[in-house]
């Protein structure tokens, strides 16, 4: 911290860097809870674990770690070289 630099714009610095993180944070759990209740209407509809771009069987292992999960590791993998 620089000695001729107020206090007062420190702390208001502060406040908008938290803020920021609170929004980041707010935005992900948000995102969270919509892709929950994305994978309860699934099973609702008799189709969790099925990738929603070819339909094959997304593996267990996966789902285990990802439950949210709507694609396999085929077309996620397919879906990242695009977006490259």
């Amino acid at each position: 911290m620089s000695l001729d630099q107020p206090i007062g714009r420190l702390t208001r610095m502060d406040a908008i860097q938290q803020q920021h993180m609170a929004l980041g944070q707010q935005q992900r759990i948000a995102q969270e809870r919509q892709q929950t209740e994305a994978a309860l209407e699934r099973i609702a509809q008799d189709r969790y674990g099925l990738c929603v771009r070819c339909v094959n069987e997304i593996p267990y292992e996966r789902l285990k770690v990802r439950p949210t999960t709507t694609l396999c590791l085929d077309c996620q993998g397919t879906l990242e070289k695009i977006k490259r």
